[in-house]
């Protein structure tokens, strides 16, 4: 959303700071990924900017993926939040089944080493 969160302030105790701004009720959806080189320990941002006030869908999942593999080479492990729009949607899970070079963990989980 682009309306502005009500945080925490310095103001002194019993004086409220006002905090202003626009009646703007649009969002910003974007999907976007980091990746880091196994060999030079780099970091890389790969984003795209959806439509405006569009939510992001699985094909748009699958969009990225097919991106990162045109970019990256070898095997990918892939690291994601548990949203809907990942591995939980068929799309995405049939991509997934078509690529075993990519694949996919769930943030939080566990990546076992061996």
């Amino acid at each position: 959303m682009l309306a502005p969160l009500a945080r925490r302030t310095f103001a002194p105790r019993g004086q409220t700071p006002i905090q202003k701004c626009w009646a703007r009720h649009g969002r910003v959806s974007a999907i976007g990924t980091v990746t880091v080189s196994p060999k030079t320990h780099r970091l890389s941002l790969y984003f795209r900017l959806l439509p405006a006030n569009k939510r992001a869908k699985a094909t748009d999942t699958v969009s990225v993926l097919k991106q990162m593999r045109r970019s990256l080479r070898g095997s990918l492990i892939i690291c994601w939040d548990r949203s809907v729009i990942h591995d939980r949607s068929l799309i995405v899970r049939e991509w997934l089944a078509k690529h075993p070079e990519v694949e996919a963990v769930k943030l939080c989980a566990g990546i076992e080493s061996g």
